[in-house]
Order: structure tokens, then C-alpha cells, then sequence
């Protein structure tokens, strides 16, 4: 949070005052002269004899904006002369700045002493805890211990600055002014900070605030009014049912609760970003010191050993074979939900609820609001499930997860504690312990708006950006009561270090197909970073995903099926013999496969007693890239994919099968990141005489959709041709960005390719309540 007053605020109903702090304070014992100057932005203090010149400076830490016009409020002081210039006449509101002995006080034009430079000091620290300054550096006992040691010297500020100005104005023979003034300035000062840091909601908090304004304004909350796209044709009695009016009600309250810290991890992601890509310095390691354990795993979840991965109930199939597999649980695409109760007073399951219908919604604070899968917004697409959301409110895009979350949870919350079985989830793509704070925050939020104990909802973090696994200690103990540990996701961890890193040559990945495995150092240090740091916090670390198919059912016992089992079998007992708890397959068929494999080398629960003490990795240790190049058969098969994965994202499908394995948003990610590094640094081929260019890969793009549009498998003529041109326009668009797309999914949806050739479906609205 900024240690200045934001804008107004009109969901939360705050004061809109002007934001203008002091940063940096000077106390000083004389001060014959004071002005301040426009050109430097700042406050001049100088004694007559020009001896000990000093600047006070003064920021906008928001937008750097300049001060509003003050006026100088002299008094009649025999060491103090005062002088006053102006700072600027954009009509802001007028306020003073006075000076005084003992240092520089702030005062509303019916000159009310607000406080003394003590005072302002105070502010200061107030400004820096409520900021959170530590939010890096400690562990979140250690954030509020030093968030309360710094309230103390605050509290002794206040007080002293006003025993100062007592002292001081009784000296001066001032009663009155001591009475009236200083009384009043003070609670002032406590009454200001109490109103800019949420009213007496945040009374023990006392994040005071200092003002450089005069009469703020207040803009009263107003209740949202919500509105719902009517469904489609036969699917009334779904859409009623997951779109109730307490359902909205619940998201928006979610929304508006956590909207602002959602926008300032944003930013904090971005300067960190520039930060990493503008020179050499490599990130560090955050632990949290102490023998702390995470909360007790659910006696649901002890054994961790199989999930499925990439279910959707979009594929019914599939689906319909992942409730009756033999597994320890199943897993969501995005979210770990498999077994639950849907609405209230519904004995449907809410998975299939979500398969048959709400493909297309609205709602709105006095907005519209549409979402759908973030994988690609068509009228197929709401059925394999609602992740990556997108809508506004208040005409802003809201952030897809916590309507994701908001739903199942008020559908479903209750009725999965009242069973032990969850609400269970998957957080992905977090970059520290800041942001799994936040998750915290909106689990606990949740909690306690809809009646549910405490440490009741769980989360596993999917560990697949490269710096979370810096600070994997933070993450545990920022989700301490509802940690269900960490997971190892390899494509997405290798793509976020070209999104991190890919400006420096250092840092280029060659080919993934022959020199990327978790065999690698890089990615062998990664994963059994993640067994100690979640073992030795007493929860699980589990594994990636075997992508791996077997052929047809009619062709299971072939030498093809035993070399499919025998990969599967190898690179999971590697994992297992690292200290992992679990892992994830696709294929269902695989399952006995898998299941055999733990009861042969693992049988226990869990590995949780291995917690790898010995072990020590350094910074190098998880940015060393493996030696190699890239080869052509390596760079087809990056292009084939990533193109498949946009052609799929435009039918609605976000995983797709492609020569023996299943594809996904991870294995595009990294597809499309590697074309565009080796374009962006000319990486040499190592079995041909080239670079590799965008010429060169935008002529083997071209070659790829020609044999696709002969491929009778992948749809009808007159739709195929038309989604693989698009597919084709916005791989290339992709991979020749100057700056590298932080998401691929993100970019498909903000592309106006896209929209410019696939246009969706809007039907009227119908007011469904008004609050």
C-alpha cells in the first residue's frame, strides 16, 4: 500500500484527498528562513548566515505530482521569519505549511496546528508500516512484529511532539494556543489517520496519515446493481441455479474487497520485471528462519501419490473416466475440485453443471461484464470450465480467478467442510510470498463471510515461475493454515525464465525436445528444492504431469503401449526416488501403471520423513541453462504446437493430443517463448548452416497449416481453413513482439486478430436485481 492517500474510492468509500506526503523529514532547531521553491519541487530551509543549507523534499509517490498552492501563515516570533513563494496554480485546494523551532508542522487555513515535526516523523513510520515494508524480508510474524514496534515509536512521536509544543508554547508565555491548538491538532492528527486507513475498522492498526489538503470529500458506497446475460436455449435451470443473486452479490463483495491489491501486485510483478531484465543481478533466496510447521493436513489428503491432470468436463469421456479411476484424488485444470455437491438445495455436481451450460454470461456493476475460459471466448467454450475469466466491473477488467474461486465457493464452501472433503484448490502462477499472502487473505476473507472454520479451504501453489522458487519458505508460511503444499510444473517453470530473463543472451534454452528433461541439473536442483522446503515444514511436494498416451483401446498390448509405460515408469520413479509425494497423469490408462510404482518403492502415505537437510542449492544452481542448440526437428515441433494450441483455443479446447502426448497452455508456453528467444538472439542451428530468423520459422509455419488444412482429423473444411490461417496470424504475431507476451492465453484474448475475426454473440440484457 502507498504510504500517500490514494484517489477516491468509490467501493470502498473512502475521503478523497489530495496525496501528498512528506518523504523525507528535517527537524532542525533554528529556522530563520523557510520558502519553497517551484523549480526544485521542494522545501528550502536556510539560516540568515546561509550556513547549513537543507532541503526537505517532497514526493508524490504515486504520480510524482506537484504540491498544491501553499501560503505562508507567519506569526509573530522574534527567531522566526518566514517568506512564502509559489509552487503552482492549477486550482488545486490551498493549504499552509508552517514553520517552527522545533520543526515543521502542517495546518488547515483556520490554522489548526496538526502537529509538530515529531509528529510528521511519526507519520513517516506509520507510512512505512502501513506499507508494508518488510512484505519482502520477514516472515508474516515477523511483519507483524515489526508493524507493531514501529506503532510504538509512532505512539511515542505523537507524544512527544506534542509535549514539545507545550512545553515550548508555554515557554513562549501561550497558554491558549497550547489549550486550543495543539489539543485539537492532535486529534486531528489521530482522526485523519483513522478515516485514511479504512475508518475504525482499522482502529488498532493506526495507520495514520498526514494530509496536505483541505475539505476532502466523501463518496458514499452504492450496493451494485448486477445484471445476467439470459442463457442459452435450454440451460435456464443451470444458469439459475450457479447465478443466483446471493451468488453475485458474494463475487462482487470478493471483487471490490481484493481489487486494489490485486492491481498493486501487478504493478510490484512489472518494476520487478524491469528490474531483472535491466541488469545482471540475479534473485535471491527468502527464507523464513524458525521450527514452524504448516497446519495439519486434511486426513483426506495424506496420500498424494495420483492425481489426474487436465480434466475438464468439457470432454465427457474423459471425465466420466476420471471419477471411476483408482486414483489417491483428481485434479481440475486449474482448480482441484472433483468431488462436491453443487448449488444449494442442487443434487447435481457442479462439474456437471459446468459442462452443460453458462457458456456465456454478464454481469455488471453498472457494467458489462462477459466471461468465459481464458482460453478463448466462444459460445463453446464456458463448457470445459471457468478458468482465466474475464469481465469488468465498474468498467475494469476483474481479475478471473477470484470469480473462479467466489463461485465454487459460495456454492459449494459448506457443503464440502460439512464433508471433509475441501473446497480444495490449485493457486498458479504466483511469483512470491506476496502473493500467496494474498491468496491467504481472500481464503480467510471467504471463510469468515460465509461461516466456514478457519483453515477449512486449502491450496497447493504450482511452483512453475522461476522466481517463486526463491521464496518457497515465504509461500509456505504466507498460507500457513491453508497450505496443502508446493507442485513442480517443468514447461512452465522453463518458460517463465525466458519471460524473466530472455533479454540476456545467458539465459537462452536450447532445444527442449532433446536437451530439457527434469534430468538437467537446473531442473533437478528445482525439484528437490521444492522436497525440502515443503518437508521440512511437514506438508507435500508433489510432482509434474506424465503427458504421455497410450495408443487405442484396441492396441494396449503392443510393444508401442510397453515403451509408452516403461517412460512413464522411469521419469516417475526418478521423481519418487528424489523425495516426491505425488504426482499427475493424463491418460487414465495409466493409472495401475502408476499406482504399482508407489506400492513397489514408496508404500507409506507419504515421503514427508525425507526432508533433504543436506541438501544446498544456489542461485546458479537453478539459472545454469543446459549446454546445446537447437535443432530443425526441435523447432517444427515448437511451431506445431503452439500453432495446434491456438487453432484448439479458437473451438474452445485448451488441451489437444499431438503425436503420442497431450498438449496444453503449458507445452505451448514454452513452445512459443523458445521460437521467440532464439529469434530475438539469432540462436544457431546445430545440424544445419542457418539462424534461426522470423523468415525461417514464418516459412515452416506455412508449410505446417498447408498439411494441416489436408488433415481430414482436424474439423470441417469449411471451418478448418479459417481457424488455421488465424492460428497462423497469431503465432507470428506472437513470436516477433518486441517485448515477450507475459501469457499466452492472455495476449489470444487482448488480440484484436482475434476479435477482428472472430466476433462473439451478445444478447440482450435483463435486469435481475437491483440492490
Amino acid at each position: 500500500m502507498d504510504s500517500s492517500l490514494t484517489e477516491a474510492d468509490p467501493l470502498r468509500g473512502r475521503p478523497n484527498y489530495s496525496h501528498h506526503c512528506v518523504k523525507e523529514l528535517l527537524c532542525l532547531g533554528q529556522l530563520p528562513t523557510f520558502q519553497l521553491n517551484d523549480k526544485i519541487n521542494s522545501v528550502r530551509v536556510q539560516n540568515q548566515s546561509r550556513r547549513n543549507r537543507e532541503i526537505i523534499n517532497i514526493k508524490n509517490t504515486m504520480d510524482r505530482a506537484r504540491l498544491p498552492d501553499f501560503e505562508e501563515r507567519s506569526r509573530n516570533n522574534t527567531n522566526t521569519k518566514y517568506e512564502s513563494v509559489q509552487v503552482s496554480d492549477d486550482g488545486q485546494e490551498r493549504s499552509s505549511i508552517i514553520t517552527h523551532r522545533i520543526g515543521v508542522t502542517m495546518s488547515t487555513a483556520s490554522h489548526l496546528l496538526i502537529g509538530g515535526a515529531l509528529t510528521l516523523m511519526a507519520q513517516a513510520i506509520m507510512a512505512m508500516s502501513h506499507d508494508n515494508i518488510f512484505a519482502d524480508k520477514l516472515s508474516r510474524q515477523g511483519r507483524v512484529r515489526a508493524h507493531w514496534v514501529l506503532q510504538a515509536f509512532a505512539a511515542i512521536f505523537i507524544f512527544g511532539g506534542f509535549l514539545v509544543i507545550v512545553i515550548n508554547k508555554n515557554l513562549n508565555d501561550k497558554p491558549h494556543f497550547v489549550t486550543i491548538h495543539a489539543i485539537v491538532g492532535l486529534i486531528a492528527v489521530i482522526l485523519v489517520g483513522l478515516a485514511s486507513s479504512g475508518g475504525v475498522a482499522t482502529l488498532f492498526s493506526l495507520r495514520l496519515k498526514m494530509l496536505v489538503s483541505v475539505h476532502p470529500t466523501s463518496a458514499p458506497q452504492q450496493p451494485p446493481d448486477v445484471y445476467l446475460q439470459p442463457p442459452p436455449p435450454g440451460l435456464e435451470v443451470e444458469h439459475a441455479r450457479m447465478f443466483t443473486t446471493d451468488a453475485l452479490k458474494f463475487v462482487a463483495q470478493l471483487i471490490t474487497a481484493f481489487d486494489r491489491d490485486v492491481n498493486q501486485l501487478y504493478h510490484k510483478r512489472l518494476v520487478r520485471k524491469c528490474d531483472l531484465q535491466g541488469g545482471s543481478a540475479l534473485p535471491n533466496f527468502q527464507r523464513v528462519p524458525g521450527d514452524w510447521k504448516v497446519a495439519p493436513l486434511p486426513r483426506r489428503l495424506l496420500n498424494r501419490h495420483l492425481d489426474l491432470g487436465d480434466v475438464s468436463p468439457s470432454n465427457q469421456e474423459h471425465f466420466t473416466k476420471a471419477l471411476n479411476a483408482d486414483v489417491s484424488r483428481g485434479a481440475g485444470e486449474s482448480m482441484a475440485f472433483m468431488t462436491y455437491k453443487g448449488c444449494r438445495g442442487s443434487d447435481e455436481p457442479m462439474a456437471f453443471m459446468t459442462y452443460k451450460g453458462c457458456r456465456w454470461a454478464f454481469m455488471t456493476y453498472k457494467e458489462l461484464v462477459d466471461f468465459d475460459d481464458g482460453h478463448c471466448p466462444t459460445w463453446g467454450n464456458q463448457i470445459s470450465g471457468l478458468h482465466n475469466v474475464y469481465r469488468a466491473v465498474n468498467g475494469k477488467e476483474v481479475p478471473g480467478p477470484l470469480l473462479d474461486f467466489g463461485l465454487l465457493v459460495f456454492h459449494n464452501g459448506k457443503i464440502l467442510a460439512e464433508q471433509g472433503c475441501g473446497p480444495f484448490f490449485y493457486l498458479s502462477k504466483l511469483e512470491g510470498a506476496n502473493e500467496a499472502q494474498l491468496w491467504d487473505d481472500v481464503f480467510t476473507w471467504s471463510e469468515r463471510v460465509l461461516g466456514i472454520t478457519h483453515g477449512t479451504i486449502k491450496a497447493c501453489v504450482l511452483i512453475e515461475n522461476i522466481l517463486s522458487s526463491f521464496e518457497l519458505d515465504g509461500i509456505l508460511f504466507a498460507l500457513k493454515d491453508h497450505s496443502l503444499g508446493l507442485n513442480c510444473g517443468i514447461w512452465d517453470y522453463a518458460a517463465s525464465i525466458i519471460c524473466k530473463f530472455g533479454d540476456r543472451k545467458e539465459f537462452v534454452l536450447p532445444d527442449r525436445s532433446k536437451y530439457v528433461n527434469m534430468e538437467r541439473h537446473f531442473l533437478k536442483s528445482y525439484l528437490r528444492l521444492v522436497v525440502q522446503a515443503c518437508h521440512r515444514r511437514g506438508t507435500h511436494a508433489t510432482g509434474g504431469m506424465a503427458a504421455l498416451l497410450l495408443p487405442a483401446d484396441g492396441q494396449k498390448h503392443t510393444r508401442e503401449a510397453a515403451d509408452v509405460m516403461r517412460k512413464v515408469s522411469e521419469a516417475k520413479l526418478s521423481e519418487i526416488r528424489d523425495g516426491i509425494d505425488g504426482f499427475m497423469v493424463y491418460d487414465v490408462g495409466l493409472v495401475p501403471v502408476i499406482n504399482q510404482l508407489w506400492q513397489t518403492y514408496s508404500p507409506s502415505l507419504n515421503q514427508l520423513s525425507l526432508t533433504r537437510d543436506d541438501l544446498q542449492v544456489t542461485s546458479r544452481d537453478l539459472l545454469e541453462m543446459p549446454q546445446g542448440g537447437v535443432t530443425l526437428a526441435g523447432l517444427k515441433h515448437n511451431i506445431a504446437v503452439a500453432i495446434l494450441f491456438v487453432y484448439h483455443w479458437l473451438q474452445g479446447i485448451g488441451h489437444f493430443r499431438y503425436q503420442g502426448a497431450v498438449e496444453d497452455s503449458a507445452t505451448a508456453e514454452i513452445s512459443r517463448s523458445q521460437i521467440w528467444q532464439w529469434i530475438r538472439h539469432g540462436t544457431m542451428m546445430e545440424d544445419m548452416d542457418a539462424v534461426v530468423t522470423r523468415s525461417l520459422v514464418q516459412s515452416i509455419a506455412t508449410r505446417f497449416v498447408s498439411e494441416q488444412d489436408r488433415n481430414p482429423s482436424r474439423g470441417e473444411p469449411q471451418t478448418k481453413k479459417p481457424r488455421l490461417d488465424t492460428a497462423l496470424q497469431l503465432f507470428l504475431e506472437i513470436v516477433s513482439k518486441r517485448d515477450f507476451p507475459e501469457f499466452i492465453t492472455t495476449y489470444l484474448n487482448d488480440s484484436q486478430t482475434f476479435w477482428a475475426c472472430h466476433r462473439p454473440i451478445m444478447a440482450p440484457y435483463r435486469l435481475l436485481s437491483k440492490q
